[in-house]
């Protein structure tokens, strides 16, 4: 996933403000089987989300966010749960589709290869 970021908001570049996210809801509950482990995960993703949350406030027009983080210590998985209400033309959706998509199937292409050369070595 923090492959994709990066394009999201490159491809967001292009339409600076001109998405509107009217409301977006973002629950965020770390686990994993070891304790140690979880209460690690949970920091780090309170680390990563103080990045990428201004990175999609300069990239987006934001109305409203709640965004939570949670640790579970009796799950073995993380859990994501995220709920977005956007406002654009059928136009920007299309360029931001066309932008994002071409760049990812690059990375995912680029990634196959990779992971092909390993498994060939």
């Amino acid at each position: 996933m923090r492959q994709f970021l990066p394009l999201a908001a490159d491809a967001a570049g292009s339409l600076q403000k001109r998405i509107r996210v009217d409301d977006l809801d973002l629950t965020l509950t770390m686990a994993a089987s070891d304790p140690a482990m979880a209460a690690a995960a949970f920091g780090g993703a309170n680390a990563i989300l103080g990045m990428v949350i201004p990175l999609l406030e300069n990239n987006f027009n934001i109305r409203e966010r709640k965004i939570r983080t949670a640790v579970d210590f009796d799950r073995h998985s993380p859990v994501i749960a995220i709920r977005a209400a956007l406002s654009l033309s059928i136009g920007q959706g299309i360029a931001f589709a066309v932008h994002f998509g071409l760049r990812a199937l690059g990375l995912l292409i680029k990634r196959n290869r990779e992971a092909k050369a390993k498994t060939a070595a």
